[in-house]
């Protein structure tokens, strides 16, 4: 169990002297009940039902946040703890997606014959309905991502819904953008130095673009500010791809961590 497991299966058992578990094995759902001594006292096998209900008194709705003007990708942000949502893009009945994030970990699920990829990290969950130009192995490559978060809230992380956004938006031509997105995702909170110098006479062509990105928050800025000085997906990209080399070549150096968020203003 993860820590938000571990706390309500205690929490259970304090009230009901059992708490209830429920694992997808694809054509079925599985239900374990264990006791406060670990021993199952009940187990019942049910054929797979999605069933719409109405959670809407449970959760509470974060302003959307559309960092990155026309993105199609379907994306739901969760905090399961705190029952806080942010349905970036989803449109109507979002809410009755909600029970798909409850089993706590990463799966897919088909619903009126369409694909769900569902990611799970902590407390922290996101419903992507998926694309038709997606690979296969795109799914393994976004769960991975997605497990590199830190002590983030995602439904209230706007830098960071941009980073998964852009991912989304671009996957259907590069499956392996989530892996580079994974570096600069786990240094969110923290502030980097530039060295903008070495970087123009770098002899690795990073280009004109990424320099105008970096230069446009000076020699030494948030990580945040970095992501959200990229205007659309093609400057995202660019970025997502070439943080680790910069990193790795020392042209770019983390120093600290801010102690509280950026945001654009």
């Amino acid at each position: 169990m993860d820590d938000y497991e571990y706390e309500r299966f205690q929490g259970d058992i304090s009230e009901n002297g059992f708490s209830t578990f429920s694992f997808d094995h694809g054509d079925h759902v599985l239900e374990v009940s264990i006791n406060a001594d670990e021993q199952v006292v009940a187990a019942k096998a049910s054929p797979w039902r999605f069933k719409r209900r109405d959670v809407s008194s449970a959760w509470k709705r974060v302003q959307p946040f559309f960092p990155v003007p026309n993105v199609s990708a379907k994306v739901l942000f969760l905090n399961r703890r705190k029952r806080t949502y942010c349905d970036a893009n989803w449109g109507d009945e979002s809410q009755s997606f909600f029970p798909l994030v409850e089993s706590g970990r990463s799966a897919r699920y088909v619903v009126d014959g369409v694909e769900y990829w569902v990611f799970v990290s902590g407390e922290n969950a996101m419903i992507v309905k998926r694309s038709g130009g997606w690979s296969e192995d795109l799914f393994n490559h976004l769960a991975s991502m997605f497990s590199s978060l830190g002590l983030v809230d995602v439904p209230s992380d706007f830098a960071l819904q941009k980073v998964i956004l852009s991912v989304l938006e671009a996957s259907a031509d590069d499956p392996y953008l989530a892996l580079d997105a994974a570096r600069i995702i786990e240094d969110l909170g923290k502030r980097v130095e530039i060295d903008l110098d070495l970087i123009t006479l770098s002899p690795v062509p990073f280009g004109g673009d990424l320099i105008d990105i970096l230069a446009s928050v000076g020699r030494e800025a948030p990580v945040d500010a970095l992501i959200f000085s990229a205007s659309g997906i093609r400057d995202m990209v660019k970025l997502l791809k070439s943080y680790r080399l910069l990193k790795n070549l020392n042209l770019i150096r983390v120093m600290e961590r801010t102690g509280s968020r950026w945001h654009p203003s």
